[in-house]
């Protein structure tokens, strides 16, 4: 049996998961959690998901409490967020993941692009072709192997 098969004697049951992207709409509940020398931050707020089955539902999520996070990071009315749905045996749970932060990424990788290709030239665009291609051939290819249950040294 390869490690990425199931085990059908274990009995537990695990949950079904999905990520959103999601919206905050309006701050429900703040405050502190104080627990011996240890004083978290804690905000609930209500989420509108923006995307996938669940589109256009507002949901609450909390965020901090038992994680340690300063007054500066507790989300604002119109951050977006990354949410995490986890249904088990018909319950319901949504999670505050982390802020989505793709598309400050996608800006950060373009000018890293243009920084390259003006400070290298011609070699800088070859290097970033070849990164490419690497990248392509990583993923459509070696990835799947290994996901099949190939020998990931043999594969690459």
């Amino acid at each position: 049996m390869f490690a990425q098969q199931a085990n059908p004697t274990n009995n537990s049951v695990l949950p079904k998961t999905t990520y959103y992207k999601a919206k905050v709409v309006k701050i429900l509940d703040q405050g502190q959690k104080i627990e011996g020398e240890f004083t978290s931050f804690y905000r609930k707020v209500e989420v509108q998901i923006l995307e996938g089955a669940d589109k256009g539902k507002k949901v609450s999520v909390e965020q901090g409490g038992l994680i340690e996070i300063t007054p500066q990071q507790l989300l604002q009315t119109g951050n977006t967020i990354v949410i995490l749905k986890s249904e088990v045996q018909g319950k319901t749970n949504y999670t505050m993941l982390d802020r989505y932060r793709l598309d400050v990424v996608l800006y950060v990788l373009l000018g890293f692009f243009v920084l390259v290709a003006f400070i290298a030239g011609k070699k800088g665009l070859g290097a970033i072709i070849g990164l490419g291609i690497s990248l392509a051939v990583v993923l459509q290819f070696i990835v799947p192997q290994i996901l099949k249950g190939y020998d990931p040294v043999l594969i690459t």
